[in-house]
């Protein structure tokens, strides 16, 4: 009899799981990669969930704000996303243990697409996850050295970061096409399930 790998994990480490408080229904929602990196960092998985629950949350209200470019998919509010999420986790744990998420989330999207899953409600390809990579990076550096400043005052540095290019973002044109880097329009409907798609990145500057 052949058991799911998912329910094999919970069954494992459910005692891990508990103990970390992580929610069990979410647990059932993340990527494999993401569930061990919960088992692996009991102490630490709550908080990161929150983190990350907090980080969506702004970013959803950046979409509305009109200093960025409101695009939540390869733009500078996704950006800011990324950037925010790890800036946060740095400010509230090993930064180690917060690149290490950063990393099982993005293998996480890279098994969904394999598997032709919707990992997120976003366009994933190689390019996508470049862009999310540098932006972590980039995240937690801000945390690291601002460990003490308030939620508002990282929202407003990361911001001033981003419109002065210090992030990443998918080279669009003024419609949300996504060019490559010789300035062509690339038709995504061809490059379904497809990793490797020539979009082009830019730094986050106004373009």
């Amino acid at each position: 009899m052949q058991y799911n790998s998912r329910i094999i994990i919970v069954i494992l480490f459910l005692p891990l799981i508990s103990f970390s408080q992580f929610p069990a229904s979410e647990f059932k929602k993340i990527s494999r990669p993401e569930k061990w990196w919960v088992v692996l960092h009991p102490f630490v998985a709550k908080k990161a969930y929150n983190i990350s629950r907090e980080a969506r949350s702004i970013s959803k209200e950046m979409e509305q704000d009109t200093l960025l470019d409101h695009d939540p998919d390869g733009g500078q509010v996704d950006a800011f996303r990324h950037s925010y999420w790890m800036a946060r986790l740095a400010q509230e744990m090993c930064w180690r243990k917060a690149y290490s998420l950063g990393k099982a989330h993005e293998r996480g999207n890279y098994i969904d697409f394999k598997k032709h899953r919707s990992g997120e409600e976003y366009f994933s390809d190689s390019i996508a996850g470049s862009m999310d990579l540098f932006n972590n990076k980039k995240g937690l550096e801000i945390g690291r050295k601002n460990k003490t400043i308030s939620k508002e005052e990282l929202q407003k540095l990361i911001c001033t970061k981003i419109l002065v290019g210090e992030m990443k973002v998918i080279m669009k044109d003024a419609l949300g096409n996504s060019m490559d880097c010789k300035n062509n329009i690339i038709d995504l409907k061809k490059y379904s399930w497809k990793w490797n798609v020539p979009r082009c990145l830019v730094n986050s500057g106004k373009q």
